[in-house]
């Protein structure tokens, strides 16, 4: 089993005014500062959102962490900035996901280089229509996508006297003796100032093989019957969670027994793995139901054109030339709007905009129909 590296990419969604950015403050960027202040170093938090203020810190601090509140707009602008000037992001991000070593160079700039297995994380949050604005955009074939952890939690507001409970269970709790989470972090950085890996123990190995090679089936079945083999990059994701795991609980049982926290041990243990690959599928469940919805939205409009296409069909052996020509130039007017080419977080409005086109041409279909199919029926009766 190779070492594990801590690199991980996560969003989680959830409605307007549920506490995403309070979360991504206390628990990731108030955290940070601390550790900084601690340690008196330069912060790895990334501020500039393009593509040499990503690398930049990077290389030079040899670690990375974006984060954000709303982490749709910084994605958007590093992905948008790939798109248009070819700045090699995309890339960059699979890069630095996969630990590759790799170096960089941008106008003006010395080369820039990144060893291999560097530290760098990605978390934000966002709401509900730009994740699937997001996730149009990192689907796009190059497993992007893949790598990010997608999570929808229930975000049910509490009540005020459930808030003032759980603050009275708080000061009650062993948790009071921490002033803040970013106590936790700061000892996870001073246990961790030198190079650190970490390894499964024998179950947890026996474990993770079995799931491997259950990937590795269904890969190969698919490809056997010549459908599209299942992306994912849950082997690497379920392993540094489960890293992360390991330390975040040892170094917070011993706080909460006022110890101060010693290294953790080297091997992971089978129930932490386990833990890992049951959050994993859970994200990766609901990345798909939302890549699902996503594809269906999609292919909608040409579900509708399938239906009109039938309908002119049937219309043609009662309707005249007059009538048919008019059709014929009201689907040119769609044809016509097809022809521009869609960039993939404009799909959604694109999408309602035609669908409102389809619904139009196929009700002027109905109403021709009937009315053909009534005039044949009155020129029966007339005969009788």
């Amino acid at each position: 089993m190779n070492s594990i590296y801590f690199i991980l990419y996560s969003i989680f969604v959830g409605p307007p005014t549920t506490g995403k950015s309070q979360v991504i403050k206390e628990c990731a960027i108030s955290p940070m500062e601390s550790v900084t202040a601690e340690a008196d170093s330069a912060s790895p938090v990334i501020q500039k959102y393009t593509s040499s203020g990503m690398i930049k810190p990077v290389a030079h601090i040899k670690r990375g962490f974006l984060l954000s509140a709303e982490i749709y707009d910084v994605l958007f602008k590093l992905l948008k900035s790939d798109e248009e000037n070819a700045t090699g992001d995309v890339q960059a991000l699979c890069q630095l996901f996969s630990g590759e070593e790799a170096s960089y160079r941008y106008a003006t700039e010395k080369s820039r280089e990144v060893a291999a297995n560097t530290p760098f994380f990605i978390s934000g949050a966002t709401q509900i229509p730009f994740a699937a604005r997001l996730v149009a955009l990192l689907d796009q074939g190059n497993g992007l996508l893949d790598r990010f952890l997608i999570t929808f939690p229930k975000c049910l507001r509490p009540a005020p006297y459930q808030t003032s409970q759980a603050i009275e269970s708080l000061k009650e709790s062993a948790l009071s003796s921490l002033s803040s989470i970013g106590d936790v972090f700061v000892e996870i950085a001073r246990l961790h100032l030198s190079h650190s890996t970490y390894t499964l123990n024998q179950e947890a190995k026996e474990t993770m093989n079995t799931v491997n090679e259950e990937f590795i089936t269904e890969v190969n079945e698919a490809m056997l019957e010549g459908t599209t083999p299942p992306k994912t990059k849950k082997i690497d994701i379920i392993l540094r969670v489960a890293a992360a795991l390991h330390i975040f609980n040892h170094v917070t049982a011993e706080l909460l027994q006022r110890r101060k926290p010693t290294q953790p041990a080297d091997e992971i243990e089978h129930s932490t793995l386990l833990c890992a690959i049951d959050y994993v599928a859970w994200t990766e469940s609901q990345k798909e139901i939302f890549v699902e919805r996503r594809m269906k939205i999609m292919i909608l409009p040409k579900l509708a054109l399938s239906v009109m296409n039938a309908s002119l069909e049937s219309i043609a052996r009662f309707a005249d030339a007059e009538t048919l020509q008019q059709i014929v130039n009201r689907v040119d007017l769609y044809l016509h709007d097809a022809e521009s080419s869609l960039l993939d977080y404009e799909t959604r409005d694109i999408v309602e905009k035609r669908n409102e086109i389809f619904k139009a041409v196929l009700e002027y279909t109905k109403a021709v129909v009937e009315r053909e199919l009534s005039d044949e029926k009155d020129g029966h009766e007339c005969g009788r």
